[in-house]
């Protein structure tokens, strides 16, 4: 699934978070027992990777099986600043960095809302953590000037981006 399809799809969550302190796409799959790693995200990460103690065939979306022999302890996905333990598995993902599966959001008691593209985490200190997911082309990305600013100000972690639309016509 790429992101664009995960986007229109109704009952999937996705979007970029934090992990192991890396930005990363994530997609929230209740559709998957375990928690993955792209091969080649998980490149970037400075946690040993660790063999299992018995392997894990996993089919995929498409019916084939994968064998998996390795996982990655303690990782971190950082969610509005609070962070959640999982173990990923590395394997061949296309379109999402990771996949988050129903062994983190059974953990942490997460509450799926689909039609809302929203996933509410509880707090083991009270409070919950709110996941909106990123919506298809009727949401508008670019926030105002104001808003920017507050997150700024939160010290929430910023990216300028210079996008040029190469396909259209100069005047």
């Amino acid at each position: 699934m790429t992101t664009e399809e995960a986007k229109e799809t109704a009952d999937v969550v996705s979007g970029t978070f934090l992990v192991n302190s890396l930005p990363a796409r994530v997609l929230f799959d209740s559709g998957a027992t375990c928690s993955f790693v792209s091969d080649v995200f998980c490149k970037q990460f400075v946690t040993p990777i660790s063999v299992l103690p018995d392997a894990l065939v996993v089919e995929i979306a498409n019916g084939d099986k994968v064998i998996i022999r390795d996982r990655f302890c303690d990782c971190t996905l950082e969610i509005d600043g609070n962070p959640f333990g999982l173990d990923l598995l590395p394997m061949a993902i296309g379109g999402f960095d990771v996949v988050i599966g129903m062994d983190l959001l059974t953990r942490h008691k997460a509450d799926i809302f689909f039609a809302k593209k929203m996933i509410q985490v509880p707090l083991s200190g009270g409070g919950v953590v709110v996941i909106y997911g990123e919506k298809g082309k009727g949401r508008n990305p670019i926030i105002s000037a104001i808003k920017a600013r507050k997150f700024l100000a939160k010290g929430y972690p910023s990216y300028l981006a210079y996008v040029v639309d190469a396909k259209k016509e100069k005047k």
